[in-house]
């Protein structure tokens, strides 16, 4: 496995959720696995570096849905991937 260079930010929005800060829901309380954006409907989004983009929508098997629409895309060769979740269109 190799790093991932990050070369840019998805969004130029504040962080609204940190890496493995702990958050609680229904299932219980688990450590957050990313960064969160907090970002206006319709804001455009970049993808934070080279990979394979892929949409998943609610109900296509891919998950449990609670990302809604998003696009996931893997960095081939780093074992690493990104999600762009709760999106209003792609």
């Amino acid at each position: 496995m190799t790093s991932l260079v990050i070369r840019r930010w998805p969004v130029d929005d504040p962080i609204s959720g940190g890496f493995r800060e702990l958050y609680t829901n229904i299932r219980g309380t688990y450590e957050h696995r990313g960064l969160d954006f907090r970002s206006p409907k319709g804001r455009p989004c970049r993808e934070i570096a080279d990979g394979i983009a892929t949409v998943h929508r609610p109900g296509d098997g891919w998950g449990d849905a609670s990302f809604g629409l998003c696009v996931v895309t893997d960095h081939v060769g780093t074992g690493l991937y990104s999600i762009k979740s709760h999106l209003h269109e792609v």
